[in-house]
Order: structure tokens, then C-alpha cells, then sequence
């Protein structure tokens, strides 16, 4: 039913669940949703880096960068991707590094700065509703302002 939610949009999947969840407890079944969900942290607590090292389809030379992005993104994800999309997910990680974190992010170019996670700038040199304008894909990567 989640699933369908991106399809259908959210105020009928939101209803849809609603009732799903009215349904289960009239037949007195919502237990057995409850009791066979996953943990808080999905399956995170089980996974291990050096478990998950010997599972990698890409080899150390082909991706040199690999301990280094890892540091700076977590190994998580960055496992996860090499494990199961090995050339697309290494083409993406050194493509957004690059775009979103440029080596001269001391830009004061308004488009650098925003690619640069360097938000904040722009929050004090713009109103707010301008900047969400600007970069609205990219509000997500902007600090807080202090």
C-alpha cells in the first residue's frame, strides 16, 4: 500500500492506511503487523563493514577513493551501492563529490556557493524565500543559519 502512495499521492494513501488500520483492528489483526515489523533501524544493526567487504565488485584500484568516501559519507550507503550497482554507484559518488563539493568553496559565486553546501552565505545575502526559489532541490544540503 506504501508503494502505491507515490502513485495515488499522499491524501489517499494517508486515508487508505487509515482505514487498512481500522479494518485490521475491527478483525482484531493488527499484531500480526506489529509483531513481524523491523526494528527501529531496519536492518542496520546487523551489518558490518567487514562483513559486507568480502561482497564489493569493485576492486580496490578501481576505486582508490573508496576509504576516503567512505569517511565522508558513511560506509553504509556507499557499501550498499558498490555491492549492488559497482560502475553506476563509484560514476555517482565521484559526480556529486565533485558538483556538490567543489574544490574552491570559497566561491562567491551565488550558484557555487549553494553546489558548495555554502548555504548559509547565501541565507544572509538573500531573503529566504528567494534562496528557496534558487535552490529548492538543494535545500536539503543547507546548514541551519546561526
Amino acid at each position: 500500500m506504501l508503494q502505491a502512495t507515490v502513485y495515488v499521492g499522499y491524501p489517499k494513501g494517508a486515508r487508505a492506511a487509515y482505514m487498512l488500520r481500522e479494518v485490521l483492528i475491527e478483525l482484531n489483526r493488527l499484531d500480526e503487523i506489529t509483531k513481524t515489523q523491523l526494528p527501529l533501524d531496519g536492518t542496520s544493526s546487523k551489518r558490518s563493514k567487514e562483513q559486507e567487504r568480502s561482497t564489493w565488485r569493485v576492486p580496490d584500484e578501481k576505486f582508490p577513493e573508496r576509504e576516503q568516501y567512505m569517511q565522508k559519507y558513511g560506509w553504509g550507503g556507499i557499501s550498499a551501492g558498490i555491492r549492488l550497482q559497482p560502475t553506476h554507484h563509484v560514476q555517482t559518488l565521484r559526480r556529486f563529490d565533485t558538483t556538490f563539493y567543489p574544490p574552491n568553496e570559497g566561491s562567491k559565486n551565488l550558484s557555487s556557493a549553494v553546489r558548495a553546501q555554502n548555504c548559509s552565505t547565501v541565507v544572509h545575502a538573500r531573503k529566504r524565500n528567494s534562496l528557496n526559489k534558487f535552490c529548492g532541490r538543494h535545500r536539503y544540503l543547507a546548514p541551519s543559519p546561526q
